[in-house]
């Protein structure tokens, strides 16, 4: 089994949206309360020990130290295959890469001088790409500690959820804008928002 390290990319880019203003408070406070109550659920689900501290009651992993495939590397032979690996560097470019470093630019310099976007869409933007920064981080740090299989299934599905709500902030805001930019007048969907 090798070393994981934790990228500390997206850690740096969480946190300078957070310097910059572009997160409220409450989706700061919502990625402490997710780490938290997955850390919660890690510990409930290690075994109990038992009264002598030795062995545990109900193992979750054998006591001779070595860890079964399945919990180290669930894809099993398919997280080895090529196409899944070009498959999934695609995602991670066009998903995560490209989105964060369109976004800085974006907030900083494109925005106020020609696009003139709503304060609402770069918020929601880097809301986007704030939550997907943690569930990297999340991520790669439940696979570090062995984290069982049920719990690291929900670290997407928290992440995500999460996402939701800025995504559609986004759509709705981006819509509207262009519908006034191309009609000249409000939408229903400014008004929606």
């Amino acid at each position: 089994l090798e070393k994981k390290t934790i990228s500390k990319i997206p850690i740096a880019l969480a946190v300078t949206l957070t310097i910059m203003g572009y997160i409220p408070p409450i989706h700061f406070l919502s990625v402490i309360f997710i780490s938290g109550y997955l850390i919660a659920l890690n510990l409930l689900s290690s075994s109990p020990k038992s009264a002598e501290n030795l062995n545990p009651v109900l193992p979750s992993l054998p006591p001779q130290g070595h860890v079964p495939s399945l919990v180290s590397n669930p894809l099993g032979s398919i997280g080895n295959d090529s196409a899944y690996l070009i498959w999934l560097r695609f995602g991670v470019v066009f998903g995560y890469i490209a989105p964060s470093i369109l976004l800085l630019p974006l907030c900083t310099i494109i925005n106020p001088l020609l696009l003139g976007l709503n304060d609402g869409v770069v918020e929601a933007i880097a809301t986007s790409i704030y939550y997907l920064s943690w569930q990297i981080v999340t991520e790669e740090m439940s696979c570090k500690v062995l984290t069982p299989l049920p719990i690291r299934i929900l670290i997407p599905l928290i992440y995500n959820s999460l996402r939701l709500g800025p995504l559609y902030q986004w759509v709705v805001l981006s819509w509207s804008a262009a519908a006034t930019a191309v009609g000249g007048g409000t939408s229903a969907a400014a008004t929606a928002v």
